[in-house]
């Protein structure tokens, strides 16, 4: 019984020896990682892009829509010919500015009927509206990339106030062109009814649901 005692006690001590080894061992690795960490040089910041006039790259914009089907299914639709331009204040962004400008008979559902359908009188009137616009009123920063966009909608002559959600995805030089970008993404809903559109609404749902990405190069 002693022997075992004796043994047993030894491993205690041999435990006690290396948890606090251990332990001694962590506390100078954090101390080493700290130490490191305040020698380390800061993260240099991303550089300021000029203020100026900057368009979209049409081969890098994209603006998709959908609406309720039905209780089905969220249909997908696009515009394929579009122009957006951002005064972009490279000192105060919140002083920056958009407008958007959408050719109607560009409306691409991938079903001609529906195409047809849509810019006809009963929905879009081509015919009679060509474009819809969107111009900005306010621009307000909320978070480190990220905004809410008012501005004044109108389709089909009717102009009503709609507020985006902004994303910054990135400012800063091309790879390629070398020149300075932004690329945005924002989403936003809104009422078509409110806009002379409620056909069939509230089969079709009478929300839609816009989601845009998009470059932009400055121009000057």
């Amino acid at each position: 019984m002693t022997s075992v005692h004796t043994v047993n006690h030894e491993k205690g001590k041999i435990m006690v020896k290396f948890k606090s080894s251990f332990i001694a061992f962590a506390l100078l690795l954090l101390t080493l990682s700290a130490a490191h960490a305040q020698q380390a040089p800061a993260a240099a910041a991303a550089p300021a892009l000029p203020s100026g006039v900057y368009k979209m790259d049409k081969n890098h914009g994209y603006l998709v829509f959908s609406y309720l089907h039905l209780g089905f299914s969220h249909p997908l639709l696009r515009f394929t010919n579009f122009d957006t331009e951002i005064q972009y204040d490279g000192a105060k962004i919140d002083n920056s500015t958009a407008k958007v400008t959408i050719a109607v008979n560009s409306i691409d559902s991938g079903v001609a009927n529906l195409n047809n359908e849509l810019v006809g009188d009963k929905f879009l009137d081509a015919a009679k509206f060509p474009e819809i616009t969107f111009v900005s009123t306010a621009y307000k920063t909320t978070g480190k990339d990220t905004a809410t966009l008012t501005g004044d909608l109108t389709i089909k002559g009717v102009t009503k106030p709609v507020t985006l959600d902004v994303r910054l995805n990135k400012a800063g030089e091309h790879p390629m062109s070398k020149k300075p970008v932004l690329g945005f993404s924002a989403t936003g809903k809104f009422n078509r009814s409110e806009f002379g559109m409620g056909m069939m609404t509230p089969m079709v749902g009478d929300e839609l649901s816009l989601q845009f990405e998009g470059e932009f190069g400055l121009t000057n």
